[in-house]
């Protein structure tokens, strides 16, 4: 609901319902006397966003075409291990506009074997979702929102450390023993 409020006298507001078709909102206010006023609308629209607007009305508006109600959408997704070894956690998650611009990051939520994240309030347009972290490696993923909410799932591998032989996450002695069975013949070693 629209809510267009006096800013002389707070007491004197007109209400109005907002109709949505095709991704277009529209509104009517009746018998709006003249003065200056706030438009707002209701917490009843999650996906559409209003920032509270300054409306004059004069003895002569017949009509006011206000183009500030606009949809917004959400990325959300799942970031799943594509060994099943990999841990999730400290793991963030960045959002850049089509330009590579940063938007905004947040960090993955994770429970059990996965981890979740989100980025709400976002236009129609092309965004690229990107992980960050020293312990996964993960491909960018493109996004494009058009006229709904996009779920961009993600897996990510093990990234790995150029002397880190045993796969822990780790260069240390471990690594240096194990390399030293290797050419002794007395252990073998995977490719990565």
């Amino acid at each position: 609901m629209l809510i267009l409020t006096d800013t002389a006298d707070s007491t004197v507001s007109y209400t109005t319902t907002v109709q949505v078709n095709a991704g277009v909102a529209t509104y009517g206010f009746t018998d709006v006397l003249p003065g200056t006023y706030i438009l707002s609308l209701d917490n009843s629209f999650e996906k559409i966003k209003l920032d509270d607007v300054l409306v004059t009305v004069s003895d002569s508006d017949t009509s006011k075409d206000i183009s500030v109600i606009r949809n917004v959408f959400d990325i959300t997704g799942t970031i799943t291990s594509a060994d099943d070894k990999t841990d999730l956690s400290d793991i963030t998650i960045i959002l850049l506009d089509s330009e590579g611009n940063e938007l905004a990051q947040t960090e993955a939520e994770v429970t059990g074997e996965s981890a979740s994240y989100s980025f709400s309030d976002l236009r129609e347009g092309s965004y690229t979702v990107r992980i960050d972290s020293d312990k996964v490696e993960a491909e960018d993923t493109a996004v494009n929102i058009t006229d709904t909410d996009v779920t961009a799932n993600i897996a990510v591998s093990l990234a790995y450390l150029i002397g880190d032989v045993n796969n822990d996450g780790i260069v240390d002695v471990l690594d240096a023993i194990l390399i030293q069975k290797f050419a002794a013949e007395k252990a073998a070693l995977n490719e990565k």
